[in-house]
């Protein structure tokens, strides 16, 4: 009776075991512990031997020990001393220690020095960056105190600069200063952020050089010449108020010089430079070589020229290139064995004014038209073009039909148009619309000035196509017609050296890119409407901005 009894407990007590397991499964999912929240937290400066701020500093290495875990990224570019030391220091690092040490006699005597670590500090986990860690020590008896601050923006397209180093140079300390970037190290310097700002701390009271450039090279020192580079012309002096400095970087201006020429198509020779050359013009070295056509046409930037010509039974071709009827060079032109080129046509402007001629653009210089194999279609009738012409650039042919509806279109039937190698055209068909007196309006600008140099004036469409680019004085008065609607960008350039163009700076000989000052104000066109503006620039206070190159096709 009592072994009955056991039996019956230890079968009841495992029952409610497995009905107590089966109870948890069914009640509870199983998922992996968390782990907290995300650390977001940067590394912090906990110890440093000898402690920040050390006056009398005669040590070989700085250790800085972080509250935890950190590593280095890009640490040779992102550490960075000022003054710079003459040798790179050596940078160990070892879970939460930093060392950085140096040879001996490396520092110099009376000197603040401040270590910037840049983005180089991260923690080891997540990898956040503290930007603001900086080391001072001073091997005199006191700390400077003075800064400086500025902005660095690229003069091409306005936008801040990062990639180039600022740099100041103590002319107390500079024996020769002659080519200072070239032959000195910057006694202080800085690099910008994002947006172009930068800033000098714990400087001393002095009179400094500001020339800032960039350092491919990694030396602190100007090498080649051809860097981008922005400089302030007087020396500044550190004082407990200063301005900010505005620098404005260019590109040095390249020495003009001819690429080259080749063979590019049939009938086809380009020419390159690394600038626009005036008035270019190519001629043929031997007078007995075949003229019966040639022809140039330039590209946007007007540093390219394609010049056309018909082959004739030669193997070279020997061009001068002409600018301003002055011979720069001579080239020879292998000519190569090109197949026929395809010959089309397209419309140089699908919207055309009521007053200007319907331009077709050939893809190579057009010799005849056939024109009544060429029509205009509209909803209402369909009307033969009868005076058709190519005009004087011969890419292009000019059609002046009498009467514009609002749409239309025009169709060229097969062989319509002929080009200079007596290949045809294929039949096309092109639609257009028409823009009537009161789709369009009228601009008066009206710039006045006061300043010595000769000023040149630039008017941009709303395309961005260069519409007005011409030299005045003191006053004068542009009457635009029949413009399309929208906001059109006005400058002007203070044109120093008389060239009639922007001219870019050169630290060699201590010139600052020419002025050029936007009008901020809103060059309105409307439909059907008249505008009439004044603008007084002050020619002292210029918007840095390269000049847009024309985006207008003169062929």
């Amino acid at each position: 009776m009592q072994l009955n009894r056991q039996l019956v407990f230890i079968l009841t007590t495992l029952s409610l075991l497995i009905f107590f397991e089966i109870s948890l499964n069914s009640c509870a999912s199983r998922s992996a512990p968390s782990g907290g929240p995300k650390d977001t937290l940067a590394p912090v400066l906990d110890t440093a031997f000898p402690p920040n701020m050390t006056l009398n500093f005669n040590e070989k290495e700085v250790v800085l020990v972080f509250n935890e875990y950190i590593q280095l990224k890009s640490a040779a570019q992102q550490i960075s001393f000022s003054p710079p030391l003459k040798n790179k220091p050596t940078i160990t690092l070892k879970g939460k220690e930093l060392k950085i040490g140096w040879k001996e006699d490396t520092l110099l005597e009376n000197t603040t020095y401040i270590i910037s670590f840049g983005t180089a500090i991260a923690d080891y986990t997540e990898g956040n960056v503290n930007e603001k860690i900086k080391y001072v020590f001073s091997t005199g008896d006191y700390i400077d105190s003075l800064s400086l601050s500025g902005s660095v923006m690229d003069i091409s397209n306005g936008e801040a600069v990062e990639k180039i180093m600022v740099g100041l140079y103590d002319l107390k300390t500079i024996k020769s200063k002659d080519s200072i970037p070239f032959n000195n190290l910057p006694t202080y310097y800085a690099y910008p952020d994002e947006n172009g700002r930068f800033s000098l701390s714990n400087m001393k009271y002095s009179d400094f050089l500001v020339v800032a450039f960039e350092d491919a090279r990694g030396n602190f020192k100007m090498t080649t010449g051809k860097e981008k580079v922005a400089f302030i012309k007087d020396t500044i002096s550190t004082s407990l108020e200063p301005e900010p400095m505005k620098l404005m970087a260019f590109d040095p201006q390249s020495p003009d010089r001819l690429y080259g020429a080749r063979h590019t198509d049939r009938g086809q020779i380009e020419v390159s430079f690394n600038y626009a050359p005036k008035n270019l013009s190519v001629e043929f070295l031997d007078t007995s070589f075949n003229k019966e056509f040639h022809f140039l046409s330039l590209n946007k930037e007007k540093d390219t020229a394609s010049f056309w010509f018909k082959k004739g039974e030669r193997d070279t071709l020997a061009l001068v290139i002409m600018s301003d009827s002055v011979a720069l060079d001579t080239a020879i032109v292998s000519l190569k064995d090109f197949d026929d080129a395809s010959f089309t046509l397209k419309p140089k402007y699908k919207e055309v004014k009521f007053n200007e001629p319907i331009y077709i653009k050939g893809s190579t210089p057009i010799k005849a038209i056939y024109d009544s194999l060429i029509y205009m279609v509209s909803d209402k009738d369909t009307v033969e073009i009868r005076n058709a012409e190519i005009d004087k650039n011969p890419l292009l042919l000019a059609l002046k039909p009498a009467n514009r509806p609002k749409q239309y279109s025009l169709i060229f039937e097969q062989g319509a148009i002929e080009n200079i190698f007596g290949k045809k055209s294929d039949s096309a068909r092109f639609d257009f619309s028409s823009l009537a007196k009161s789709d369009l309006g009228n601009l008066d600008f009206t710039v006045k000035v006061d300043s010595t140099s000769p000023i040149v004036l630039q008017i941009f469409n709303p395309a961005e196509q260069k519409i007005i680019d011409t030299t005045f004085n003191e006053t004068i008065k542009i009457k635009m017609r029949y413009m399309k609607a929208g906001i059109y960008e006005v400058r002007i350039i203070v044109d120093e050296d008389g060239n009639g163009k922007w001219t870019t700076g050169s630290y060699f000989d201590q010139r600052q890119p020419e002025r050029i000052i936007e009008y901020l104000e809103k060059a309105e066109v409307r439909a059907n409407w008249d505008l009439d503006l004044e603008w007084r620039p002050n020619i002292s206070e210029p918007q840095y901005a390269k000049p847009k190159e024309s985006l207008s096709d003169k062929n």
